[in-house]
């Protein structure tokens, strides 16, 4: 296999997406970056000697912050996605909850943009984030107060929120 366009060795380039964009056992680390790279089958001194070396090298170096840029790009273009659903939903629960809904909009349009915002909720907030309230005529929301930990751990993919959560009762949309 020849060489890719940052002039790394395949066991180089492995290297750079490991360092940068691995598991917690690889990212940030060096000995364990190398270790994987190059197959396992070189002693943990040697891994951790050419982790050190890797890490110094500038075409390396190059590689690893393209890698970290992309990751950003990437990670912004998800929040502002995010942001905007978490508008739009908002915007419907404020609605059901104030009972004021843009003129012309009918039961069943209340009905599914409720549900749909209860649906974006669970997603968001993972998988007890929003449900119905059977039978009572409610819909039961979990509110969370989201700090910029928990944007970070979003934007990661991670849907845990280490901010206070409360559930808001909601009368249904008739």
């Amino acid at each position: 296999m020849g060489r890719n366009p940052h002039r790394l060795s395949p066991q180089e380039e492995a290297f750079a997406l490991l360092y940068v964009a691995g598991d917690d056992d690889t990212r940030g680390n060096a000995t364990e970056s190398y270790f994987r790279a190059y197959g396992g089958n070189v002693t943990r001194t040697t891994a951790a000697n050419g982790g050190s070396r890797l890490v110094k090298r500038d075409r390396v170096r190059t590689r690893m912050a393209t890698l970290r840029e992309e990751a950003e790009r990437e990670a912004k273009a998800r929040l502002r996605s995010f942001m905007a659903e978490a508008s739009k939903a908002q915007t419907t629960l404020i609605n059901a909850m104030l009972c004021e809904w843009p003129e012309g909009t009918t039961d069943q349009d209340k009905r599914s943009a409720v549900e749909a915002a209860k649906e974006w909720l669970a997603r968001a907030l993972g998988p007890t984030g929003a449900q119905a309230g059977k039978g009572t005529g409610t819909v039961q929301v979990l509110v969370a107060n989201i700090t910029t930990g928990d944007l970070e751990a979003l934007q990661s993919g991670q849907s845990a929120l280490s901010g206070g959560v409360e559930i808001l009762s909601l009368p249904a949309p008739k």
